[in-house]
């Protein structure tokens, strides 16, 4: 009975009897190290296939390789790499691909950042920061409001080290979603910042976090300086907020 040939090894005849040169299949985000070290040292391999499927694995240590191989175009797709990278967290390989003088981080209107942001990869964003083709306030600040809709309070805090950062941009968008969705720690820190003001469009931050009985963003939007009369029939909902959280009088006329 023929013994059965593990993967590995199956590559490695597959390699040997070639006489093509090959395309890497999607299978290759599948492939398992030892595949990879194949893949790697056989120079039929098709290498700029390869480099897309390490980058989407998050290998980072045959990149340093293949960014030495003249076969790679590590901006080829508008950098495709890089962005990619950042999308999935890959910080390493986000970090390699910077050193890299064909790199450009700033294609597709700044993707590279938008993606880190949006997932929170707040590492990347760091380094992508530092990077002076990036703009992290593209889009009217898609990043900072992106990373609040999605609870990042990591991304934000980078971001908010930025001078080209809004966090007020589109109507205060940020504080509003994070009121409205219960991030308590993002709405904290941003009321910090002198740039945003949550009394926007009829004090809309406060109302939807009483509408959506969150308790602990109510008490830090009432005392805000900001925060006028919401003017709106809702005000019964935040009495019996602040009434169930015991607060006294003083409170309750700051925000009626």
């Amino acid at each position: 009975m023929a013994k059965k040939l593990s993967r590995a090894e199956s590559t490695r005849l597959f390699l040997l009897h070639s006489e093509h040169d090959l395309s890497i299949d999607r299978r290759c985000a599948s492939y398992k190290d030892e595949e990879y070290e194949l893949l790697i040292k056989n120079p039929k391999v098709d290498r700029q296939h390869l480099f897309k499927c390490v980058v989407r694995r998050g290998l980072d240590k045959y990149i340093e390789i293949l960014l030495k191989d003249d076969r790679v175009e590590p901006d080829l797709k508008d950098n495709e790499a890089i962005r990619l990278a950042a999308k999935m967290g890959h910080t390493k390989i986000v970090k390699l691909l910077l050193k890299d003088v064909r790199v450009n981080p700033s294609t597709q209107n700044n993707e590279t950042i938008r993606n880190a942001a949006k997932f929170g990869h707040a590492k990347i964003v760091e380094l992508l920061l530092k990077n002076k083709y990036v703009d992290p306030g593209v889009n009217d600040n898609i990043a900072i409001r992106d990373a609040g809709a999605n609870g990042h309070i990591g991304v934000i805090s980078a971001l908010l080290k930025s001078k080209y950062v809004n966090p007020g941009a589109n109507n205060n968008y940020a504080i509003r979603l994070a009121a409205e969705r219960g991030n308590t720690e993002i709405v904290e820190l941003l009321l910090k910042n002198d740039r945003v003001d949550p009394s926007v469009k009829d004090n809309y931050a406060i109302r939807s976090a009483a509408q959506h009985g969150n308790t602990e963003i109510v008490e830090l939007l009432a005392q805000h300086p900001k925060i006028k009369n919401p003017a709106h029939p809702d005000l019964d909902i935040l009495y019996i907020i602040l009434r169930t959280l015991g607060k006294k009088n003083k409170l309750l006329k700051k925000i009626i």
